[in-house]
Formats: structure tokens, C-alpha cells, sequence
């Protein structure tokens, strides 16, 4: 993955952390510190944020074939393992995201997770949003939602979405694009990021027609938004998946990212 505005990696080096090999599906693996994941994603680590306290990730494989892998475990209570990488230009602004996914196991589950987001900052004034973008798995299927909101601060009240009386807009994306679990599939977001009407956002999953929505997309924000990788799963455990006693498990590889005004 490469930033189109930066021309050098900041690779200082590399240090693992050995995780026990029965540890939440990852297997006798490392787990990769920033500089790792600055390496996998090619960015500066000051833009990698790691939220995952249970440390249920790792990079396997080397070149073409290397993988990063995240796990969530319903052992761990937790609900969310997740990699966020910042450093894309202001809005309006064109973002575009390639890559391959791949869910490891499959579950008849309602109880939704993510496998990618791009989230916002609030300003000040506003609470945390549901994000512009989410793209999530539930029931053996990709779906995905945008939302956006025009005015410079977002009046919220509930779960801070779209709920009646909020000013975000939402639309879903995606739907009905079946997980193929066990195998790569590729994914694409593109977009001219803005929340005025000149807005235009590209969205594929797998082997179905790219939907392009047009229109405002992002929220008003002062700061850019950054971009989630990994699993968030605030809707719980079902009883299937916890007694399954199975992690839940994404992988990702060939990321690219272009950032450009």
C-alpha cells in the first residue's frame, strides 16, 4: 500500500512479541509492533494507531504474499481488534482503497462485525459519529453503509447515527455480496470525499458490480478521516459463535492507498 503524497517509508525497525501458539487463532506467530504495521501499510508509524488491547493480530508471510491477520476472540471480552492508519488529505479530497480480504470462518450469526472503516474526528461540540464508511459481515453476507452530514457540526442524540432528529444522512452500499470465507476477495472503495453534493463513491466487494452513489459522503470535519482496519463488533456474541469456541478471524493483503487533492 503507498501513500501517493510521500515518496519514503519510515522504518526504524522491527520488534516482536511472542504470543503463546494456541493464543486466539493466530497460531506460533508474532505479534508486529508500530513499525511492522508502518512497513506492511508503507506509511510513517506516528500514522498507525493499534487498538487492540488483547494484541490479537499479526504479519505473516513475506512480499507479495504477506498477510496481516486480526483475530477477536469472545474469551477476551472485547469488542474490537483494530488497526487505524491516518495521514489522508483534507477534504474535499479523492481517496482510494484496493485490497484483498479474507474472512477465515463462516457463522450464521445476526451479531455484525466490521472488516473496515473510514472513520472521523468529531469536532468540537460533537460527540463520536457512526462512521462515513463502514463495511461489515453478517450472516454469511458483505454490507455496507455510508453516512454524511453537511453541516459543519452534527446535531446528535441517540447513538449518535440516524436516528429521527439527527442531521446525518445515510445510505447503504453495499448488500447481498456473499462471503467467500477461506478465500481472497477484493475489495474497493473510491471516492472524492466531500459532504457537498459534488460527492462520488465507488464500492465493490468480490466478484458483484461496483455501486457508485453520488452526492455528500463525509461528515463537515475540520480534521481528514483516517482509515480502520480490523474487526469492531459492538452488536455482542451469539450462542453459536460461543460455543463454536472459534475466534473471529480477517486477513488483508495487496493494500493500497492513494490520497490526493
Amino acid at each position: 500500500m503507498r501513500y501517493e503524497k510521500r515518496s519514503a517509508l519510515c522504518f526504524i525497525g522491527v520488534l516482536f512479541v511472542l504470543l503463546p501458539s494456541i493464543r486466539n487463532g493466530l497460531g506460533d506467530s508474532f505479534v508486529p509492533d508500530k513499525d511492522e504495521l508502518a512497513q506492511f501499510f508503507s506509511v510513517n508509524k506516528e500514522n498507525i494507531t493499534i487498538e487492540c488491547p488483547q494484541e490479537t493480530y499479526v504479519v505473516l508471510g513475506s512480499g507479495s504474499e504477506q498477510e496481516l491477520k486480526i483475530c477477536l476472540d469472545y474469551k477476551d471480552r472485547q469488542k474490537r481488534c483494530e488497526i487505524a492508519v491516518a495521514g489522508l488529505n483534507d477534504i474535499p479530497a479523492v481517496y482510494r482503497v484496493q485490497m484483498k480480504v479474507r474472512e477465515y470462518s463462516g457463522s450464521p450469526s445476526d451479531r455484525w462485525h466490521t472488516v473496515f472503516q473510514l472513520h472521523s474526528f468529531p469536532d468540537f461540540g460533537e460527540k463520536w459519529r457512526c462512521p462515513p464508511v463502514s463495511i461489515e459481515v453478517e450472516k454469511s453476507y458483505f454490507r455496507g453503509f455510508n453516512r454524511w452530514d453537511i453541516n459543519k457540526i452534527s446535531r446528535t442524540q441517540g447513538y449518535n447515527c440516524t436516528e429521527p432528529g439527527n442531521t446525518i444522512q445515510s445510505r447503504q452500499i453495499l448488500e447481498g455480496a456473499p462471503v467467500d470465507y477461506g478465500q481472497w476477495q477484493n475489495f474497493l472503495l473510491d471516492m472524492k470525499a466531500t459532504p457537498m453534493s459534488d460527492g462520488i463513491l465507488v464500492a465493490k466487494v468480490g466478484n458483484g458490480n461496483a455501486q457508485k452513489f453520488f452526492g455528500g459522503n463525509v461528515y463537515n470535519d475540520r480534521r481528514p478521516p483516517y482509515l480502520k482496519f480490523g474487526i469492531y463488533k459492538p452488536a455482542g456474541w451469539s450462542d453459536f459463535e460461543i460455543k463454536s469456541g472459534s475466534p473471529i478471524c480477517v486477513g488483508y493483503k495487496d493494500v493500497t492507498i492513494k490520497t490526493e487533492k
